[in-house]
């Protein structure tokens, strides 16, 4: 019995070494442009309404592969979802003439995909079609494209350019989301929308230009595009969405456009090379931490149509010395200002009535604020280690002034009315005052 099964192992074996040391032929090219009988075993495929093959499935093993026109005398047309996802020896791939549509994660993942030839035939190409194709270095897309889907191009991580032909109306959001090789991107003016992370983490991305047709611009299109140097948006966006350039450390200005009227949450955060940014009197809004940790930042003026400067819009921009705030402001949150440790001279505006937790904590280069008749509250630890600050006017409006407001402002002197809460208040926490004539 053991010789038995010992000879039938030995068979088994000799059959698959010999099937291994053979070499398959792949015909991917006949003369009519049609698969080889044994090709059409590699492919699956279900016929449509029309007669043509939409192609669902490949399981041969080309390396270079040329798709065939026809299979089983059925015209393809279409390459079906995930038709090839996750197949690993696909090194290159052209598609032949009458293929209209390439579905949703067509060439998902496949990873040693370099090239690909799209015939002008196409005029669709799926969401997530050629996600992570990390080797995908060249692509060129036809004028035929109308549609490209979300995330079509995220993760192509050796794609260094691309032209988006003038048929294209909208870039979707995440298309080439972490193509870090990208140095160059070509924007039609057909197109009128740029969504959501479309260029996230394009981080070799020197510079773009937004074309004046682009009224839409998401958020977050330009985020991690830390070589974004220079950047012309278009005149005719409304609004500078949420995260737009966060951790664009290149980018050293940047002019908003007139017309815009909000400017989206950390919106510039982290942009440690902008120097000058121009805020046109459009805008109106300001988001939360929106020029956050802009070290090299050294003016800002916030235009007249603002009225509340949000928590940390402004936070560690430790070279702003020069800030211009419109009258009509009237509230300025949490840490707007901490550690804005350049800033020497502050005009508070004349509708503020309020200052928020931490506003101005940190900004030791501070000497003197003024606050107009209307305050109200200062907020905890407002104005906390503010060292060089020797002078402040403080109201008989003033209603509220927070714990260690002045917290290690040693040198203080305050202006009071008699007989107001902030009398009461510097009595309390010892701060020297003088009474206001």
């Amino acid at each position: 019995m053991k010789k038995l099964f010992a000879l039938l192992l030995f068979l088994s074996l000799a059959l698959v070494l010999a099937g291994c040391s053979q070499t398959p032929e792949v015909k991917n090219d006949q003369p009519d442009g049609s698969a080889a009988a044994a090709d059409v075993k590699n492919y699956q495929y279900q016929v449509l309404e029309d007669g043509t093959a939409e192609i669902t499935g490949y399981t041969g093993s080309a390396t270079e592969l040329t798709v065939p026109k026809e299979l089983d005398g059925h015209r393809v047309t279409v390459i079906g979802d995930k038709a090839f996802a996750n197949n690993q020896l696909l090194t290159g791939v052209t598609i032949p003439d009458g293929v209209t549509r390439i579905g949703n994660n067509v060439f998902y993942w496949d990873r040693q995909l370099s090239s690909v030839v799209i015939p002008g035939s196409v005029t669709e190409i799926g969401g997530f079609a050629f996600y992570c194709c990390t080797s995908l270095s060249r692509i060129t897309l036809p004028d035929s494209v109308t549609t490209i889907g979300e995330a079509a191009f995220s993760g192509c991580s050796s794609l260094t350019e691309i032209v988006i032909p003038g048929s294209i109306t909208a870039i979707e959001k995440e298309t080439f989301q972490g193509c870090s090789a990208l140095t160059s991107v070509t924007i039609p003016d057909s197109v009128t929308a740029v969504g959501d992370a479309a260029f996230w983490e394009c981080t070799a991305l020197p510079g773009i230009t937004i074309p004046d047709s682009v009224t839409t611009l998401g958020n977050s299109v330009f985020f991690g595009c830390k070589s974004l140097a220079d950047v012309t948006l278009s005149k005719n966006i409304l609004s500078i969405g949420r995260d737009l350039f966060f951790g664009c450390g290149s980018l050293t200005a940047v002019t908003i456009p007139d017309g815009v009227a909000s400017i989206g949450e950390q919106a510039f955060y982290n942009c440690a090379a902008l120097t000058e940014v121009v805020i046109p009197d459009s805008v109106a809004a300001i988001g939360p931490e929106a020029f956050a940790f802009c070290s090299s930042l050294t003016a800002v003026a916030v235009p007249a149509g603002v009225t509340v400067i949000e928590d940390k819009t402004f936070y560690e921009c430790a070279a702003l010395t020069d800030v211009s705030l419109p009258d009509g402001v009237e509230s300025i949150g949490y840490e707007a200002f901490n550690k804005c440790a350049a800033l020497t001279g502050l005009r508070m505006p004349a509708g503020l009535v309020t200052v928020g937790q931490g506003a101005f904590g940190g900004c030791k280069s501070l000497t003197e604020v003024v606050f107009s008749d209307g305050m109200k509250t200062i907020g905890d630890n407002a104005f906390g280690g503010c060292s060089s600050l020797t002078a402040v006017t403080l109201p008989a409006s003033i209603t509220k002034i927070g714990n260690r407001a002045f917290s290690g402002c040693d040198g203080l002197t305050a202006t009071v009315a008699e007989g107001s809460y902030a009398e009461t208040s510097c009595k309390y926490n010892k701060i020297p005052y003088v009474y206001s004539e």
